[in-house]
């Protein structure tokens, strides 16, 4: 039974039923909140923009930062000190 239930892990809603709309309708996912070590979804009806439903998603990687230069070498600053004015 537990093998079963691992295929709705990462569950994704495509369509929910929206109690403004009285009808199923598409839903877009918007991230809410990034927290260290999970996310807060919220799903919006594509209609009319309130929300249907959430999803919370556990990711320890979620948080992980990516630079545009190259890394500082160990012991040094990272930004670049402004010439001296003479």
């Amino acid at each position: 039974m537990m093998r079963k239930m691992s295929q709705f892990k990462d569950f994704q809603a495509a369509q929910l039923f929206c109690s403004h709309c009285k009808k199923v309708v598409e839903v877009r996912e918007v991230l809410l909140l990034v927290l260290p070590g999970k996310n807060l979804y919220d799903y919006r009806c594509a209609e009319c923009g309130r929300p249907v439903g959430s999803r919370e998603e556990a990711d320890a990687d979620a948080m992980s930062i990516k630079t545009l230069g190259p890394k500082p070498a160990p012991g040094r600053m990272a930004y670049r000190a402004l010439p001296r004015r003479r």
